[in-house]
């Protein structure tokens, strides 16, 4: 019965050893993981974009545009589309860095002719890239240029 006995403490102490390994290798596998994530959420908050007390103003196919962003590279695009049609092209608009990170903005966008006579409203997009020119944070503005006609 001793050999038995130790061929079963053997075991024991095997897998005593293996479950120790498995859970070392699990913490140090988890630990890489965080340190990746947190790597990832710095770059995406040196790419954010953000706008805030956005005002728009119409007078026929003018569109004036105002607010504030804070954008980390201080810089925003935007572009302005009519269902699938993209009035404006995509414009690189560069700002100084104003009060807590705000800066104020202020857009002049002259929108074709015809564009107040289609179904859809022409709709403004703010956005952000990041460092692979990916869109980041896009803001929707939808421009309703009958509004000025129908108060009349």
């Amino acid at each position: 019965m001793d050999s038995l006995e130790k061929i079963n403490e053997t075991r024991v102490n095997g897998m005593k050893y293996l479950i120790m390994i498995v859970t070392a290798l699990m913490l140090v596998a988890c630990s890489e993981s965080a340190e990746d994530e947190m790597i990832n959420n710095d770059t995406e908050e040196s790419d954010s974009v953000s706008f805030r007390n956005v005002d728009v103003k119409t007078d026929d196919n003018q569109v004036h545009l105002t607010g504030q962003v804070s954008a980390a590279e201080g810089e925003f695009y935007y572009t302005a589309e009519q269902g699938e049609e993209k009035l404006i092209e995509e414009n690189h608009v560069e700002v100084e860095e104003g009060t807590h990170g705000w800066s104020e903005f202020s857009l002049e966008i002259t929108l074709p002719d015809g564009t107040a006579e289609k179904e859809e409203a022409p709709v403004v997009t703010l956005y952000g890239k990041n460092k692979t020119g990916k869109v980041i944070n896009p803001n929707y503005v939808p421009i309703d240029l009958n509004m000025k006609k129908e108060a009349s």
